[in-house]
């Protein structure tokens, strides 16, 4: 995309390390910079995800590894993707897939993309009014963790007629930092500030103040104590700007 920035995570590692004043700090090889992203891939890319997932569509074949009416979504998830929800069938690309369903009465019409003449879309307006009593919208439902059904209002299995149903889920934030919205990128950067400086104080503070024969050890530890202590109002920022149902981002939104 034109103009779109993407985060990396040798910038937000420099940019973290400027910000906490450690880089002339000469940390010990467990918790030094080259550590940092197992913590933001751990700690701050999950909290993220919980706020601002990434939507992605998965195919779910509905003619394999049915286990009494529901599919594991994992079964056609892409390696590597962790799953957050599961939203809806995806209606943009139903169509295609559904096509040749229109007459099993499943509340699709789409006489474009099918090749029916003006007497069919008739007799199609006519079965809609009549299947209308009768609603059969399709729904899809979703039991947590990781399977889901589809089904129709008066109970009839469609998956003997749909071969492939599109689906979108949620799933976490990409490790490379390539799906953070350039707009959120200041939210992100302080989230992971504090995931570090709070990694930080817990693996040095049983060594502040320590005295010996030589000399007394004080590790200036209160500007990492306050970032760490900053992670409450970044993770309720997150949360207030996650508040529209209408927002691609939006988590409650789904299922």
């Amino acid at each position: 995309m034109s103009g779109y920035f993407a985060m990396n995570m040798t910038d937000l590692l420099n940019r973290i390390e400027d910000r906490l004043g450690v880089k002339l700090v000469n940390l010990p090889t467990a918790i030094a910079k080259p550590y940092w992203p197992t913590i933001i891939k751990r700690d701050t890319l999950k909290t993220f995800s919980v706020f601002f997932p990434v939507k992605r569509t998965i195919y779910v074949e509905t003619r394999k590894h049915d286990k009494a009416g529901w599919y594991l979504i994992t079964d056609f998830i892409p390696k590597g993707l962790v799953i957050q929800s599961v939203c809806d069938i995806n209606w943009s690309e139903f169509s295609h897939y559904a096509a040749g369903e229109m007459t099993y009465g499943l509340g699709v019409y789409d006489y474009m993309g099918s090749g029916f003449n003006l007497d069919d879309v008739g007799l199609l307006q006519m079965r809609a009014d009549h299947t209308s009593v009768f609603q059969n919208s399709i729904f899809l439902k979703f039991e947590r963790p990781n399977r889901v059904r589809f089904q129709t209002v008066n109970g009839r299995d469609i998956t003997k007629y749909m071969a492939v149903i599109p689906v979108e889920i949620m799933v976490k934030n990409f490790d490379d930092l390539s799906t953070i919205s350039p707009g959120m990128s200041e939210d992100f950067d302080d989230l992971a500030c504090c995931d570090i400086a709070i990694f930080l104080y817990n693996q040095l503070k049983f060594f502040d103040g320590i005295e010996t024969v030589f000399t007394n050890v004080d590790l200036k530890m209160n500007y990492l104590e306050d970032w760490a202590n900053k992670r409450a109002d970044v993770v309720q920022r997150l949360r207030d700007n996650n508040v529209t149902a209408a927002s691609s981002y939006n988590f409650i939104a789904c299922v």
